[in-house]
């Protein structure tokens, strides 16, 4: 797992975030391992800084990279820390 820290943008249940001019998002509840402001471990849910949609908080993430059959590929985010 790689991992950077970024401004992430919220939706709803959707987030990305842009780095070094790559776009990363996620979405749909459980879809993502996170650690709360008090550095909790959560499987499934939704991050609680991510909650707001249309806004922003700083959000540390771990991404892997994923390469499909077809030979397509993207980075998929697999983690994200609220204590960033």
């Amino acid at each position: 797992m790689t991992v950077l820290t970024g401004l992430a943008y919220t939706g709803g249940q959707q987030a990305s975030v842009v780095v070094g001019g790559y776009s990363y998002g996620f979405e749909g509840l459980g879809s993502v391992d996170w650690v709360d402001s008090q550095g909790v471990t959560h499987m499934g849910g939704w991050p609680s800084c991510l909650k707001v949609p249309g806004t922003t908080h700083r959000i540390k993430f771990g991404y892997v990279p994923v390469t499909a059959p077809d030979g397509m590929g993207w980075r998929q985010i697999v983690w994200v820390d609220c204590r960033a």
